[in-house]
């Protein structure tokens, strides 16, 4: 473990969580959950508060844990060529639940690559529900964040390519028009855990409302 960039981290995110306009609640869902359409659309069809600074805060709203099992999945190629092979399962919607700003969700990718997991799609599949019943005036961000393994420069390319992956897999998927959907890679400056920035869990994609 990198200690001197381990506490360089630390320092950035604890900067981040002192100095920032708070930027509301996020809920962050486990790999197991499906998000519930009715709530996405009223987080992503809510009018976004306006920021007073580039740096925001999250408060993280943690969903409880409803176990599946699941067989052992491959990687799906964003090219969308074929339709991929994976064990059928329904996980259970969770419940609706107040809106926030924004949701978070533990996107699986292939290994140092913006290929995403089949075992992911059932909660980008619910995402992209939750946009068509917000309705096409409302814009999206989608926000890719990493742990801290790796250079800065690193994960912020590969944390807007993994964005990028999940924009295009609503585009081509499910018909959601592109000019709904904004981009940022984020890399490591974000973190969910800010007292271990090399946590698995700070590894997310986040949608929230676009602002202006």
């Amino acid at each position: 473990m990198n200690t001197r960039k381990l506490i360089a981290t630390s320092l950035i995110a604890a900067f981040a969580s002192a100095a920032a306009h708070a930027g509301g609640e996020v809920i962050y869902y486990r790999a197991d959950e499906r998000p519930d359409p009715q709530t996405v659309a009223r987080i992503l069809g809510a009018a976004p508060a306006p920021a007073d600074t580039e740096i925001r805060t999250r408060s993280i709203r943690t969903r409880s844990i409803h176990l599946i099992q699941t067989e052992e999945s491959t990687p799906l190629d964003t090219g969308f060529a074929a339709e991929p092979t994976v064990a059928a399962y329904e996980p259970e919607p969770v419940a609706s639940e107040p809106p926030a700003e924004g949701l978070a969700l533990p996107v699986q990718f292939a290994f140092d690559s913006a290929n995403i997991q089949p075992s992911a799609t059932f909660q980008l599949d619910a995402v992209a529900e939750g946009i068509r019943l917000a309705g096409t005036s409302v814009r999206v961000v989608i926000e890719g964040h990493t742990d801290a393994v790796g250079s800065d420069d690193y994960n912020r390319r590969l944390s807007l390519s993994r964005a990028k992956a999940v924009k295009n897999y609503l585009i081509y998927r499910h018909g959601i028009a592109p000019d709904q959907l904004v981009v940022e890679g984020h890399g490591e400056a974000l973190p969910i855990d800010a007292g271990n920035p090399f946590a698995p869990r700070n590894r997310r994609v986040e949608f929230r409302a676009a602002r202006g």
